[in-house]
């Protein structure tokens, strides 16, 4: 039926502001605060400053009774009690860390598995595998592993990473065998349930749609494709298609070929009895068999072959999301030490660094501005990012790319690296105050292949850097010529300053897939002719769902469908209260709608009225109308074309190519699924239907999902009574109250004036 949750919850808002004698629209975006150049976070004295504009007298200059910060402290290695390496008879590596200040202990096991062991086709597979690992193992049930922890006030936690999969386990020392048995139970039992299965699929899903909505972490996966790009495993984003096509068997698979106790390490850090410990593990990870497991190859990412722009446009949007970068370091070069003094300086160190200062403090640009180096086992990248207001999108972004070029050339100063190494050596203790955080620090120096002192003395390695080692990191590590960069934003007012500016962009719609090779797919998918035997195939799946739904003779008869409900819709709270709304909509095919809302937010209430008709739309609220925005009419123009109840007639209509796309299961269910694509070859859906009922039960488009169930039959035809939406970080439910077929409506209704 096509009410679009965010077009619903703009209007929503629009009515409540104007009923409480507001009048300025709510895009629902949040402008970064722009400071001022006075407003600098370094400003070492307050500055008054008198009426007439001029600075009035420091009342602080001359004082000599002030207090003097006391010398910055030479930088000292952190201490530990030197670590216990042992091997258990399974062949699983130990690294334990006595800590007895406190009758605490923390695991931190790390298997050599990542999304670098994915295929292209099955990302986010290591995801997957380590959500599931806490969800069910052989002889206890998900509920069962929790209550476990919970029991005993411990802490449980599994992730994966590009290189590894960690999982985490806190508890008194008193509990150690809790921890013990129950990482050894699901790291080598997993029982990969296919409920479990399900709900880690939705939630993978639900995640990968919020992030449309989410303009950092979306210029962040444009970013890894831009710098790595399409032949390399960091460059390869996860899809919808990805997830659904993941299997019980794939996580079975994955699982057996890379989980062996000879391809993990696990560091202990606390208090215990090393005696105790030995034993308890080897009785408990014992259990644990695998041979030993193949050294894999870490892929070298390309270098960028000059300045790449990608420009992402969200027309939304009123702030821009920048995102520049390029290869990194690998946590094991030599010059690591430098370049993290060095990237303290261009942006690591917050209020004190130059990006901030230059962007923030004296450009009024943006709140924030940051940089970083990776620090893998293997190469990873430097990027830096920042948001700003749209309009000051490419002088931002000249701005970070000046002093990554200014650093480059011209070095740092001895104040700057005086301050970034007493900074990075003086916190660096602050890292460590938790058994779990000794116990992290330990296994990613392990993993990283770094040497046997190296969390203990870093303090010292970071003091000992000197000003021409950061300079020569500089100019080696930092290459302004050749940058990946990515920008989320307004289109056309940030394309407007990149023309100006002479600078070259690919711009993308950001509902588009990342991926180039996934872009270029989709348009052969939207383009090319249908092979015969697919268009057979793909046929007579919508004639069976057309059957199923009351066949086509029925549906051909439809002259027009009238509905009324009511929606609500989930995760939108309006100063006023819940948002929910009564629905009345009348189509008539091909291009006629109208939808009247009749909105409520707690007390108050709202009417809006949507009508399009002919290729023209209005918009009214009470007695005011307007002129609906042409990007709403194509909106709504297509929603007709995809209308829940007359889409299985579209492979019908001459030019419409349908396309099967598979199978996928979810819930104990099987659904066919089916690409059309309008004659334009712009205007397309997929459909979710089921292999036994032939219902109609999704439909994906855009960024949006729209699941149906409920059937009731309405005239000898199925109709949907209960139609969901989800949209990134918003879902609308209506339940529909009654649908007429036929009622003949008053013409004047469909009147745009």
């Amino acid at each position: 039926m096509r009410l679009s949750s965010r077009t619903f919850t703009t209007l929503a808002a629009l009515a409540v502001l104007a009923s409480c004698g507001g009048g300025s629209k709510s895009t629902g975006k949040t402008t970064i605060p722009s400071p001022t150049p006075s407003a600098s976070p370094t400003t070492k004295k307050p500055g008054l400053v008198d009426v007439t504009g001029g600075a009035a007298p420091d009342p602080w200059d001359g004082r000599t009774d002030l207090i003097q910060a006391p010398p910055v402290a030479a930088p000292s290695p952190i201490t530990l009690a030197p670590a216990q390496r042992f091997t258990l008879a399974n062949g699983l590596q130990v690294i334990a860390v006595n800590r007895p200040e406190l009758p605490i202990l923390g695991f931190d096991l790390a298997v050599r598995a990542g999304n670098l062991d994915e295929g292209r086709d099955k990302r986010v597979l290591a995801d997957f595998v380590a959500e599931l690992l806490k969800r069910g193992s052989k002889g206890k049930t998900a509920v069962q592993i929790a209550d476990t922890i919970d029991f005993v006030g411990g802490h449980l936690a599994a992730a994966a990473g590009y290189e590894n999969i960690d999982l985490a386990c806190s508890v008194l020392t008193r509990d150690m065998e809790v921890c013990i048995s129950t990482l050894a139970n699901i790291v080598s039992a997993p029982a990969f349930d296919k409920r479990e299965i399900e709900l880690v699929r939705a939630k993978l899903l639900a995640g990968l749609a919020q992030i449309l909505d989410d303009p950092e972490a979306l210029a962040g996966l444009h970013f890894a494709n831009a710098v790595f790009g399409e032949g390399h495993p960091r460059g390869w984003p996860a899809t919808a298609r990805t997830i659904s096509s993941i299997s019980q068997k794939d996580l079975i698979a994955f699982h057996k070929a890379k989980f062996s106790p000879k391809n993990a390490t696990l560091a202990v850090a606390g208090s215990f009895d090393l005696g105790k410990l030995k034993a308890a593990l080897e009785k408990s990870f014992g259990k644990w068999k695998g041979g030993a497991v193949a050294q894999r190859e870490l892929p070298e990412p390309p270098r960028q072959p000059g300045l790449k722009v990608r420009l992402i446009d969200n027309p939304a949007l009123t702030q821009s999301t920048i995102v520049v970068g390029h290869p990194g370091i690998r946590h094991l070069d030599p010059d690591f030490y430098a370049v993290r003094v060095m990237n303290y300086i261009l942006g690591g160190g917050g209020t004190s660094s130059r990006l901030m200062n230059v962007i923030r403090a004296k450009g009024g640009k943006a709140y924030s501005a940051t940089s970083g180096f990776e620090s893998f086992e293997s190469r990873g990248v430097f990027e830096a990012s920042t948001s700003t207001r749209t309009a000051e999108t490419v002088n931002t972004l000249k701005l970070m790319i000046g002093e990554i070029t200014k650093l480059r050339d011209k070095g740092v100063t001895q104040a700057e690296l005086d301050d970034a190494r007493a900074n990075i050596a003086g916190n660096y203790g602050l890292s460590f105050q938790t058994a779990s955080d000794v116990a992290t620090a330990l296994l990613s120096a392990e993993l990283h292949r770094l040497d046997s002192k190296y969390v203990e003395e870093l303090p010292v390695r970071i003091g000992a850097v000197t000003r021409e080692e950061v300079n020569a990191a500089a100019k080696t590590r930092l290459d302004p010529e050749h940058l990946a960069i990515v920008i989320v934003g307004e289109g056309d007012a940030v394309e407007a300053q990149l023309k100006k500016a002479a600078i070259a962009y690919e711009r993308i719609p950001f509902t588009d897939p990342i991926s180039a090779g996934e872009r270029a797919a989709e348009a052969r998918l939207l383009t090319e002719a249908v092979p015969p035997e697919e268009a057979k195939k793909a046929k007579a799946i919508l004639d069976a769902a057309l059957l199923a739904k009351g066949g086509e003779d029925k549906l051909r008869a439809i002259k027009d469908i009238s509905m009324t409900g009511k929606a609500a819709v989930m995760g939108a709270k309006l100063p006023g209260g819940r948002l929910a709304a009564d629905v009345e909509r009348i189509m008539i095919p091909p291009d006629k709608m109208r939808i009247k809302l009749t909105l409520r937010a707690g007390k108050q209430s709202q009417e809006l009225v949507q009508v399009v008709s002919g290729g023209k739309g209005l918009l009214a609220q009470g007695k005011q109308k307007m002129a609906m925005p042409p990007e709403m009419v194509r909106d709504l123009s297509a929603s007709i074309w995809r209308d829940q109840d007359l889409v299985l007639m579209r492979h019908l209509e001459p030019g419409v190519k349908a396309r099967v796309l598979g199978q996928v299961s979810e819930k104990g269910r099987t659904f066919d699924i089916i690409l059309l694509v309008a004659p334009d070859n712009r205007t397309s859906t997929t459909l979710y239907l089921d292999s036994k009922e032939h219902l109609l039960v999704r439909q994906t488009f855009d960024d949006e999902i729209e699941d149906y169930g409920d059937y009731k039959v309405v005239d000898g035809i199925k109709f949907a009574h209960l139609i969901s939406q989800r949209q990134a970080t918003e879902a609308m439910m209506v339940q529909i109250a009654t649908i007429k077929v036929n009622s003949s409506p008053d013409p004047a209704l469909f009147e745009l004036k």
